[in-house]
């Protein structure tokens, strides 16, 4: 009591007269006399704070006034006569509270802990997900990296390719799951197929050149250049063509076609054009060739090798049947400056060569039908040779042609002495020509190439009637095989060369002399022809002793086809 009197004397003092009027709640501390904080606990700021509970020693106090007006308290207040005091322990009020808030307080702790475990439960399964979505995403990224970028590098290494005219027919090309891509791939082929197709109408070299985006293959343009140039023909096919069906003359034409093209590019020769039964090839144009008249002597003996060791035999059945002897051709080889390039008008151009000397090869092919050999060539392609051990030439004549005032010297080519390089060695076995056949299906609107092939060759042979047999055609050839070339056949070279100089210098009674020391038994129609013209040569004419003035031995040939 006395404590609390001793409070509230501090806290109100006796004569305040708010504790008279008002009714009062506080608390304080028995011991230490301070206010205790007995009387905050439901505020907010402490409800969970146990720490604000006051201990045992806390006790409250309240005041009220009593009114009584009987008993003034105040002379000059009527009203209030007491007033009541309370005092009691603040633990009174505050133990089933202090229960309550422990349970609850534990129960908070507990949903707390749930809900930190939730919240964990929550983070681990986002971040599951999230790193399950970046490892899908890379995935797709991967995916659609893998099916859009290997089509896509497989068509830049295609197009590479197709830049330098590799066309790889063989290669497959996986269609793309990815439209775009898919398209790209069909335009890709479209483009692969067109330039290919070209490249069979025009010279490869001069499509990639095309290709290549030079100015000058895109408009009319020639240079000089010296080329060696190389015509060469089927003797006879006229009549062949005549007697062949077209089936069979197909057949026949396409297969050696397409085997002397092979040959004529293994030895880095340009086929300019296909005339027909013929073809009229270049060298050192539009591309350099290194010892490119080499290489076109060596193309035309293996074009002759190709044909008598492996063509006739595949072609013998047929020829047979109506009455045909083997096929032989004539080739005929110029070198010379010329004009060379893409030549037409501003619509239309070709790849050609211009100038004398393409004219002048095509006369020497049509001179292989005077001296009966299969190949001749001129002085200016033998001057070219790195070696005239190379070759075994023969020189042949010295002409003038019809419209040519200045003689050349021929030479027949015999055969090959040293290899030129390594594609000598082709042998026409590699050309495969099922696959060739094939192709040629769609060239010439058949259905089926190699089912004509296979009808032509399995129809059965007929024993050639006596009329068929009486309008064959036969030919004089001078076709050496290698192991007729011996010391006897090189000593009748050197003798008929020998009588050719002697005839060409007017002494025709030693250039007979010589011409009949070849035996006739083995002599060829070109040593015949000049043992013909000796004895022309030695009959006398009008104003011989001027005609020996002009004599030069060169032989001028007037008639149309020289």
């Amino acid at each position: 009591i006395r404590n609390t009197s001793r409070f509230l004397s501090r806290t109100f003092g006796w004569f305040d007269e708010q504790i008279y009027t008002e009714t009062m709640y506080t608390a304080f501390d028995v011991f230490t006399g301070e206010e205790c904080r007995c009387a905050q606990l439901a505020t907010v700021d402490t409800f969970f704070d146990l720490s604000a509970i006051v201990s045992n020693t806390c006790i409250t106090v309240s005041t009220a006034p009593v009114y009584d007006s009987n008993i003034p308290l105040f002379p000059d207040n009527n009203t209030v006569s007491w007033i009541a005091i309370s005092v009691l322990p603040c633990a009174l009020f505050t133990q089933e509270f202090r229960s309550q808030l422990e349970q609850v307080q534990n129960t908070v702790l507990e949903e707390n802990e749930k809900l930190d475990d939730r919240i964990t439960i929550i983070t681990f399964a986002t971040s599951l997900i999230s790193i399950l979505f970046i490892l899908l995403v890379i995935l797709v990224s991967v995916y659609i990296s893998f099916h859009v970028s290997k089509p896509l590098r497989r068509l830049s290494e295609l197009m590479r390719k197709l830049r330098e005219l590799e066309f790889g027919g063989s290669e497959k090309i996986s269609p793309s799951r990815i439209k775009e891509v898919y398209n790209m791939q069909l335009t890709f082929v479209a483009l692969r197929r067109a330039l290919e197709t070209f490249s069979k109408f025009v010279p490869t070299t001069v499509v990639r050149n095309i290709v290549h985006g030079g100015d000058n293959g895109r408009r009319v343009h020639v240079r000089h250049r010296e080329v060696t140039i190389m015509f060469s023909d089927i003797a006879g096919f006229t009549s062949i063509a005549e007697k062949l069906p077209v089936k069979e003359l197909l057949y026949i034409l396409t297969t050696y076609l397409s085997v002397m093209t092979k040959i004529v590019e293994n030895f880095h020769g340009v086929v300019a054009e296909i005339l027909g039964d013929g073809l009229l090839v270049f060298w050192n144009t539009p591309d350099d060739v290194q010892d490119h008249a080499s290489k076109a002597l060596a193309t035309a003996l293996a074009c002759q090798r190709a044909l008598h060791k492996s063509l006739n035999g595949k072609f013998e059945e047929v020829l047979t049947r109506y009455g045909l002897g083997p096929l032989s051709i004539r080739i005929g080889i110029h070198t010379g400056k010329v004009l060379s390039g893409n030549i037409g008008s501003d619509q239309k151009m070709k790849f050609g060569c211009m100038g004398d000397p393409v004219n002048l090869a095509s006369r020497l092919e049509g001179l292989c039908k005077l001296y009966g050999v299969e190949i001749i060539c001129s002085e200016d392609t033998v001057r070219l040779l790195p070696s005239r051990d190379t070759f075994l030439l023969r020189e042949l004549d010295l002409v003038r042609v019809k419209g040519k005032s200045e003689p050349t010297k021929l030479f027949h080519v015999i055969r090959q002495d040293i290899d030129v390089e390594a594609a000598t060695s082709w042998d026409v076995s590699q050309y495969n020509s099922s696959a060739r056949e094939k192709k040629a299906s769609s060239s010439f609107g058949l259905k089926n190439f190699r089912s004509i092939k296979s009808k032509v060759l399995k129809k059965k042979s007929k024993t050639p009637s006596p009329e068929t047999v009486s309008h064959k055609v036969t030919r004089v050839v001078f076709f050496v095989e290698d192991e007729d070339v011996d010391d006897a056949f090189r000593e009748r070279v050197l003798v008929y060369e020998e009588a050719l100089h002697a005839y060409q210098n007017g002494e025709f009674d030693n250039a007979l002399k010589k011409v009949n020391e070849i035996d006739s038994s083995i002599a060829d129609k070109a040593t015949e022809y000049l043992k013909q013209r000796i004895i022309d040569a030695k009959k006398p004419k009008p104003n011989e002793t001027h005609e020996q003035d002009t004599w030069d031995g060169v032989n001028n040939l007037v008639g149309k086809d020289f």
